[in-house]
């Protein structure tokens, strides 16, 4: 599943394996100006940085969180 940075970031795009991998990435390393701007792309859907935080707060999200 790709990630990529939106309007007046820099561009990276990164293909991961499952759609946790991009969430925990993003919602862990990227500063919250990136992260506003970041989106998953999974099949035909776009997942933006409110959905990756959903998704990373879920109590089913299936990877270890960063702790403080």
């Amino acid at each position: 599943h790709p990630l990529r940075m939106g309007r007046g970031a820099p561009v990276a795009f990164q293909r991961f394996a499952t759609t946790a991998e991009p969430t925990k990435f993003a919602i862990e390393s990227l500063p919250p100006q990136l992260l506003h701007g970041a989106v998953i792309e999974v099949s035909d859907e776009r997942l933006d940085s409110a959905g990756m935080r959903e998704l990373y707060d879920h109590a089913s999200f299936p990877l270890g969180r960063r702790v403080g």
